[in-house]
């Protein structure tokens, strides 16, 4: 006989609480190596100016930020419906999670062995990386944050993204450190792949401990339609107006993105104002993970109590701040604040986003509702990334690309306090097939 919904929500329930604390711990420790072995070719920090020595162009540069996001969240809604058919989610994502580490392998020996007599192939090593990792872990993305809300309760989830984040930010001042006497060091391909193959390190290590993991043996229960791929799709408007808090997440998200106009140049403008060497972007790394390490404790303490709505709000702000900052940042201290808030701004928003993202889906359309997010979000990275790249090529005056991710930003946060904070409930709204 099949288990009832109470009966599963109860096996469930005693599932989560049994192996709590061994989950909540692997789920931190995996996170924070993954994110902090990142940091060594850090996307918003040392990535664009790898790329920009590389020769590569503008539009290129101004994709490396969201490179790793853009291949997250592309497969997402196309293999949803597929997701909300597994019964288990850590099969696939041991997987996919193998898949997710070798890009980093491979960029590091191309770097090393071909890569100073072919730049071109360098970079698009460099590349190919972030989004080769970032398509392999977008296919299995809602399944694994399926897999933590299985795993860990609600009232948890603000704590555990601060974890993962605070580890990932020790071993970013580690990074900045490292960064700055390898490329001292070994200037150009060689040192560029030298911090490849350490990225692969950590990522490698973050998967051993990802195997630990105890996923519950029974999947809430969810609907019982299993419709297909463009069914599903169809779905999809009729559920963003009949749910308008949906519809406010959405364009939160969308422009939110709009940070990423600023953000792909931010250390190149460093290094071109106070006319230092690449190896200068290890010391700028430093100050960007103490923010990050702040943005944890503030986060995670303040989501857990009040939110994730909260805890975003302040991220915008300090985007805002971050915008305005950074077009009048002309000296050494000024620029070091300047990556302290970028830290400190990305660090509340990843503790805080997420957090409200998964309370705001319905149980049994959670997997839906996250490839719809990621969707969408692909939508504003990609507008964000060619808004940056058209600016630049016109003018290298950074206050051109700071005004608009400000004012983006500050409409999205305008947008955020339109959505009721939804701890201790849960949207009615359903997705529908041909809805």
């Amino acid at each position: 006989m099949d288990a009832t919904p109470v009966q599963t929500a109860e096996r469930d329930d005693a599932g989560m609480t049994l192996h709590f604390r061994r989950n909540y711990l692997a789920h931190g420790i995996d996170g924070g190596l993954f994110m902090g072995g990142l940091a060594f070719v850090d996307s918003q920090t040392v990535l664009p100016r790898m790329v920009e020595s590389l020769g590569g162009p503008n539009w290129v540069i101004a994709l490396t930020p969201v490179l790793m996001m853009v291949g997250m969240m592309g497969p997402q809604i196309l293999v949803a419906h597929r997701i909300e058919r597994l019964a288990r989610m850590k099969p696939l994502l041991l997987v996919t999670g193998v898949l997710q580490r070798l890009p980093y392998l491979a960029a590091g020996l191309v770097l090393l062995l071909p890569g100073e007599a072919l730049p071109a192939a360098a970079l698009v090593a460099i590349v190919a990386a972030p989004l080769l990792s970032g398509l392999s872990g977008g296919i299995s993305a809602a399944a694994w944050q399926e897999l933590v809300a299985k795993t860990i309760p609600g009232r948890r989830l603000s704590s555990l993204w601060a974890v993962r984040l605070m580890i990932s930010a020790l071993i970013g001042i580690l990074a900045g450190w490292v960064v700055t006497r390898v490329l001292a060091a070994f200037p150009g391909t060689e040192g560029y792949g030298i911090l490849h193959l350490l990225v692969f390190a950590f990522l490698a290590v973050s998967f051993a401990v990802f195997t630990l993991i105890r996923e519950t043996a029974i999947p809430p229960k969810r609907s019982d339609d299993r419709a297909a791929w463009i069914a599903f799709v169809r779905s999809v408007p009729g559920a963003i107006r009949a749910d308008r808090r949906l519809a406010l997440w959405l364009a939160t998200r969308i422009l939110l993105t709009g940070i990423f106009i600023l953000v792909p140049f931010l250390g190149i403008h460093a290094l071109h104002v106070l006319q230092r060497p690449d190896s200068y972007l290890g010391n700028l790394i430093v100050p960007q993970m103490v923010g990050v390490v702040v943005g944890n404790f503030v986060g995670g303490y303040l989501g857990d109590r009040w939110g994730g709505k909260l805890v975003m709000a302040l991220s915008h702000i300090g985007f805002v701040a971050l915008s305005a900052w950074a077009a009048l940042g002309t000296g050494e201290w000024g620029f070091t604040a300047i990556f302290f808030l970028l830290g400190l701004s990305f660090a509340l928003g990843n503790v805080g986003t997420p957090t409200l993202g998964l309370e705001i889906a319905p149980v049994e359309k959670r997997v839906a509702y996250i490839a719809i997010t990621g969707f969408f979000t692909l939508a504003g990275f990609l507008s964000a990334s060619l808004a940056s790249s058209l600016i630049r090529n016109r003018t290298e005056a950074f206050v051109w690309l700071a005004v608009p991710a400000g004012a983006m930003v500050a409409a999205s946060l305008c947008l955020l306090m339109l959505i009721r904070e939804p701890r201790g409930r849960q949207p009615a709204v359903a997705l529908r097939p041909g809805a």
